[in-house]
């Protein structure tokens, strides 16, 4: 699956929560108002490019993974628990300034802050906000043992190989969703761990991993299609 790329059109999900220490890709504070203008997308999907998951199995976990978080993504409960969650609204830890719709839209938009701030007319607006969410994958193996972190300059999301293989589907795609927070623009800090589980990225990695493990039933084991 070694550079695969898989088109999933399916309904999105997330789930838990990642262990990744990466800056926020953008340190753009909400000034400009064109987020608000930014609709929440009925249905998103997930387009996936895989390096390193050669092995078959390896490949079919991930595949899995990402079709429940694609799930859990268009769940009405997911949305509903992240208009209701408490983010912290300041510092490395918080949520740049978005009402909580606002996050949601961004993070549905399949688009980072940066784009979507720079958008000039609707139209600009509509074409930066296609709903479908690209996640390059890496499965490490030189930090096997590590949850993940995400390259900013590539965004590449990787994933240690030994955490995978030790991990089901609900905390896999929790993780994905986790990483593809800071491919869009929030961040957390790594040491003040308390705070950080208000960060955007945790927020959502923890509502993701509930609402996941509604949908499978609390067995995380398998990622059908249909509810």
């Amino acid at each position: 699956m070694d550079r695969e790329i898989l088109a999933l059109p399916i309904l999105i999900g997330v789930l838990s929560l990642s262990g990744c220490a990466t800056r926020a890709l953008s340190s753009f504070e909400n000034s400009s108002g064109v987020i608000d203008r930014v609709q929440t997308l009925n249905k998103v999907t997930a387009q996936v490019e895989c390096h390193g998951y050669d092995d078959p199995a390896n490949a079919q976990k991930a595949q899995s993974a990402i079709l429940l978080m694609e799930r859990v993504l268009n769940s009405p409960n997911f949305r509903e628990k992240v208009k209701g969650f408490k983010f912290n609204k300041r510092g490395r830890n918080g949520n740049l300034g978005y009402s909580n719709d606002e996050v949601l839209a961004i993070v549905l938009s399949g688009t980072d802050i940066d784009t979507l701030t720079s958008a000039k007319s609707e139209q600009e607006i509509k074409d930066a906000t296609p709903g479908v969410l690209k996640l390059k994958l890496n499965l490490d193996k030189v930090s096997p043992r590590e949850i993940g972190h995400t390259n900013l300059e590539t965004n590449e999301i990787f994933t240690g190989v030994d955490w995978f293989r030790d991990n089901d589907l609900c905390e896999i795609a929790g993780h994905y969703l986790h990483e593809y927070t800071h491919t869009v623009g929030f961040g957390h800090t790594f040491f003040d761990v308390f705070n950080r589980a208000s960060s955007v990225p945790y927020g959502l990695g923890d509502i993701g991993v509930d609402v996941a493990k509604e949908l499978t039933g609390g067995t995380c084991t398998h990622s059908p299609v249909n509810p």
